[in-house]
C-alpha cells in the first residue's frame, strides 16, 4: 500500500544564515579580522584596530532576494536601526522593508546601499545578476555579502570592485567557482 508523502520547504535555515550574514557584517565594520590577525601574531596595535571602525545603525541595507532568509535579514537590519530596502522578483510590500524594487530596478536599489546582502537562489535569471554594472551602481565603500549562491555574482567583477575600493569589504559564504582555487586573489584580500 502506498502512502502519499507531502514535501515542503520549511525554511529551517533562515535564522542561521541571516545571523551568519550579520556576523560577517559586524566582523567587517568592526575590523575584527584585524584583531584576530594581531592576536595570532601576539601583537597589539590599538590605533590600527580603532581606525576606520563603522557602525551599522543608520546605514541603508539592500537585501537582494526577499525569500525567507532575505526577510529575516530585513528584520535583523531593522533591529540594528538600519534603513532596509530590497529587491525581489515580484515587488510587493514586505515586513521591515521600506521599499521593494523589481529586478529591472536593481541598480536603483543598489545605488542607495551602504550594505548589500545577496540571498538569491541559482536560477537561469539570477546567474551573474551582480556584475560590473551593478558594482558600479553601488556607492563607493559599500559592504557586500553573499550567502545565496556563488553563481549569482560575477567573481571577477567583485575582485575588481574590492581592488579599486568600490567595495570596502566582502563577506562571502558562497563563491563561484566553489571551492575557490588555492591561487585565487580572494584568498589573499584583507578586506574579504
Amino acid at each position: 500500500m502506498s502512502h502519499p508523502v507531502i514535501l515542503t520547504n520549511v525554511h529551517i535555515h533562515a535564522v542561521q544564515i541571516s545571523e551568519h550574514l550579520f556576523g560577517m557584517l559586524l566582523m567587517l565594520t568592526r575590523r575584527l579580522q584585524s584583531a584576530f590577525r594581531q592576536q595570532l601574531e601576539s601583537v597589539w596595535q590599538r590605533d590600527t584596530l580603532l581606525s576606520d571602525l563603522e557602525i551599522i545603525a543608520g546605514k541603508t541595507l539592500c537585501v537582494v532576494g526577499l525569500g525567507s532568509i532575505g526577510r529575516r535579514c530585513a528584520m535583523l537590519g531593522k533591529a540594528h536601526e538600519m534603513r532596509v530596502i530590497g529587491v525581489r522578483n515580484h515587488p510587493q510590500a514586505t515586513p521591515y522593508v521600506e521599499r521593494v524594487y523589481g529586478p529591472d530596478k536593481i541598480r536603483e536599489a543598489l545605488s542607495q546601499a551602504d550594505v548589500v546582502m545577496v540571498v538569491l537562489p541559482s536560477t537561469p535569471h539570477t546567474g551573474n545578476l551582480i556584475g560590473h554594472r551593478e558594482f558600479a551602481a553601488m556607492p563607493k565603500g559599500v559592504f557586500f555579502l553573499n550567502a545565496g549562491r556563488g553563481q549569482t555574482v560575477d567573481t571577477d567583477a567583485l575582485v575588481e570592485a574590492l581592488d579599486n575600493g568600490a567595495v570596502k569589504g566582502a563577506g562571502l559564504d558562497v563563491v563561484d567557482p566553489e571551492p575557490l582555487p588555492s591561487n585565487h586573489p580572494l584568498w589573499e584580500m584583507s578586506n574579504v
